[in-house]
């Protein structure tokens, strides 16, 4: 069963549009729901099977494997099966990748009661102005990737000692045989907000559903972590930034993430895991299945700790790409050390992929804004093969072969340089040109053997067609009547030169 019979069991119908990898189809996304964005190409050959997918607009994809379990919720073994894949019986994740992926549920999100946000909003508040006195901790957090900006924006603050509250007043249940005091120690306050703070606003306290302190007291034994979330927090990953950006950066602590965020704004997001047992939950799943570039920043851990992290996200996401930092142990660190973090993570930026696709886009405009009566013979020839080559779907269609750009960005950029040299000429010296005595006698000679000129397409050079004489002659004429300039002479001189010998030879 190949991939087209795989889509039409689950009710899409693909309509062959290109040649593309021995066949390319377009259909809607029974993902994302997008209208033509589901691309499919039955005939590619892959490491393990045959036929591959993707979808432009939700970015899903993966070979025919992948497509069954995507959309038939097979396991892997399963999928292989269904999609008549051959895999060697050695395949260490046959069993393990296959087993992970089909046994993990991502957490199910809850939100903070309604009374938890209120008293989280006012301590966040309060915690914001004090930060604002504390030189030491502000230039703590400069040195991490986090100036005051970013400070102001994410309602960063300081708590200058432990506060107890009673967890009822906060909207959460008692815990038997526990003293009910909903902790907040000293340290940085971290708030998360819902939806997260992706652009120059400064987050909304009403928006917040998480908090958590980094504790500045904190020491190696202690028994309490470094990071305590305050009880009644959502659970799940904080997302920080604009999740329709294309690159993922996923990290262990909140303010790496925010760090993240700072630096690279315009073309990624981060996501915090907090501690390397915590597993996605539905929405940072959802992200990493559908990002093409899903970045793991563990942190450099001395027991090999951090590595553990990228090896769980590796086998839920076979995407997923090890990216700790060079130096120090984490984002924070390098950073501290001098590390430019935006730099080492503009590789994964896919603003070139995308400017290449508008690039496509550009150029297949300036191709159909072109009117081929404009032109001379040989160029509306050339015109006419690259819009039959390239119809206007292309638009939806992947970007242009290599030949296809170089050749059609070639012309465009000459008749462009015509244009602007005929400008020029205009403003200039045009206004006394007169034809040269070479052309005005070859001008002379096509006026006066018009008549024994070939009416049917002829070869003017070992290299040049004219398929509409027609034209061709209208086109030289059209130029004739008109005020002479520079890029007139050369047309000219060089098909009248070749129309004589022609028309000569054949006498």
């Amino acid at each position: 069963m190949n991939l087209i019979n795989l889509a039409q069991e689950i009710g899409i119908i693909p309509q062959k549009v290109a040649g593309t990898n021995g066949g390319e189809y377009a259909a809607s996304c029974p993902r994302c729901g997008g209208k033509d964005r589901f691309r499919i190409w039955p005939n590619e050959k892959k490491k393990n099977c045959v036929g591959s997918y993707w979808c432009r607009q939700c970015e899903i994809r993966g070979d025919s494997i992948q497509f069954c379990i995507d959309f038939f919720g097979l396991d892997f073994k399963e999928a292989a099966e269904k999609a008549n894949a051959t895999i060697p019986t050695k395949h260490s994740f046959f069993n393990s990748r296959a087993t992970i992926q089909h046994v993990f549920t991502p957490v199910e999100i809850k939100p903070p009661p309604t009374k938890w946000i209120e008293k989280a909003s006012s301590v966040i508040a309060k915690a914001h102005e004090q930060i604002w006195q504390e030189t030491e901790i502000l230039d703590y957090l400069k040195q991490r990737g986090l100036p005051e900006e970013v400070v102001k924006k994410c309602k960063i603050g300081w708590i200058p000692k432990d506060i107890f509250y009673d967890r009822i007043d906060w909207g959460l249940e008692e815990i038997e045989g526990k003293k009910n005091k909903l902790w907040i120690p000293r340290g940085i306050l971290i708030p998360g907000f819902d939806p997260p703070n992706s652009d120059e606003n400064v987050a909304k306290l009403e928006d917040v559903v998480r908090a958590k302190v980094r504790r500045t007291e904190w020491k190696k034994g202690d028994k309490r972590g470094k990071y305590i979330i305050i009880s009644g927090s959502m659970n799940g990953l904080s997302i920080i930034g604009n999740t329709d950006m294309e690159v993922m950066v996923v990290v262990e602590s909140e303010l790496d993430a925010y760090a993240v965020h700072h630096a690279t704004k315009d073309f990624a997001f981060a996501v915090a895991v907090g501690s390397v047992q915590n597993n996605p939950d539905h929405a940072t799943d959802y992200l990493a299945k559908t990002k093409k570039h899903l970045l793991i920043s563990y942190d450099n851990d001395d027991d090999g700790t951090g590595k553990k992290l990228f090896e769980k996200w590796k086998m839920l996401y076979p995407h997923a790409k090890p990216y700790p930092t060079p130096i120090g142990k984490d984002i924070g660190e390098a950073i501290k050390q001098g590390f430019d973090i935006r730099s080492w993570l503009l590789k994964f930026n896919p603003v070139k992929e995308r400017s290449r696709y508008d690039d496509d886009k550009l150029l297949i405009d300036r191709l159909y804004k072109l009117d081929e009566d404009d032109f001379y013979p040989p160029w509306c020839d050339a015109i006419a093969k690259y819009k039959q080559k390239i119809p206007m779907q292309a638009h939806t269609s992947p970007v242009l072969t290599n030949r296809l750009r170089y050749g059609l960005k070639k012309m465009l950029d000459f008749f462009d340089l015509v244009e602007r040299e005929k400008a020029t000429n205009t403003k200039t010296d045009n206004m006394n040109f007169e034809w040269s005595k070479s052309v005005s006698s070859l001008i002379n000679w096509f006026e006066k053997n018009e008549k024994f000129l070939p009416m049917q397409a002829f070869n003017l050079s070992e290299y040049e067609k004219v398929t509409d004489a027609k034209r061709f002659y209208s086109r030289i004429k059209h130029d004739i009547n008109s005020e002479p300039n520079k890029f007139r002479t050369q047309f000219l001189q060089n098909k009248l030169e070749k129309l004589k010998i022609l028309v000569e030879n054949a006498r």
